[in-house]
């Protein structure tokens, strides 16, 4: 789990999760299995949307996209990333 408070600009900003899983370099899929929960004030999502999260080879760690279709905010986002022996390896993506 990794909480985290983000600046946001308008338009489109990745971010580095710094969730990190062995597995992840064998198999990038297991990015999909990361959780994106809005934490609050949930206000400030309004106008936010994210990406399906994807394994980054250059860090080694889970980033996800923000796209922001307003003024610059601050969004409080919780990214938890299951055991892969809680449940199945595959996922349903966001999209």
């Amino acid at each position: 789990m990794n909480r985290v408070q983000l600046p946001l600009a308008g338009g489109v900003t990745d971010v580095d999760t710094g969730l990190v899983q062995p597995d992840l370099a064998v198999n990038p899929n297991l990015a999909t299995r990361v959780m994106v929960l809005p934490m609050a004030p949930t206000d400030n999502w309004g106008s936010i949307t994210h990406a399906n999260p994807t394994f980054s080879a250059t860090t080694n760690t889970v980033h996800v996209s923000f796209t922001n279709g307003s003024g610059a905010t601050t969004i409080n986002v919780l990214f938890w990333d299951p055991h892969t022996s809680v449940g199945p390896v595959d996922a349903d993506s966001y999209t």
